[in-house]
């Protein structure tokens, strides 16, 4: 996790904050969901609204392109609102979009520079 902060990017997108770091070590993608106690002082909501995003996420996967080094993820909510599954959907669905563009760049950087596998993160 110190490694994601340290390391990582930031996108905004959504109504998302994402922070990304590629190469996690693993053949899978790791997610890791913030909503901030700041903004929503009930756990019941801040819980509520996690599983909508988890939920999000699991059915918007695909568009995020799974490699050989895998790819660490924060996904911070930066709403003041409770929003509804399908508003949280289309932010999630908006946000692997717009992620999926440099993790496929990286892919690319990789090969240049001689990575072991047309699949690898750079």
């Amino acid at each position: 996790m110190q490694r994601l902060f340290k390391e990582g990017k930031y996108i905004f997108a959504g109504g998302f904050k994402c922070c990304f770091k590629s190469r996690n070590g693993k053949k899978v993608n790791r997610l890791m969901i913030s909503v901030p106690k700041k903004s929503f002082k009930r756990a019941v909501k801040r819980n509520l609204l996690k599983r909508r995003i988890r939920e999000a996420y699991r059915m918007n996967k695909e568009l995020l392109p799974v490699t050989e080094e895998g790819c660490d993820m924060l996904i911070i909510y930066m709403g003041k609102d409770v929003r509804q599954s399908e508003d949280i959907g289309n932010g999630v669905r908006e946000l692997l979009s717009k992620l999926a563009e440099p993790v496929r760049g990286m892919e690319g950087h990789s090969k240049e520079n001689g990575g072991s596998s047309p699949d690898s993160l750079g």
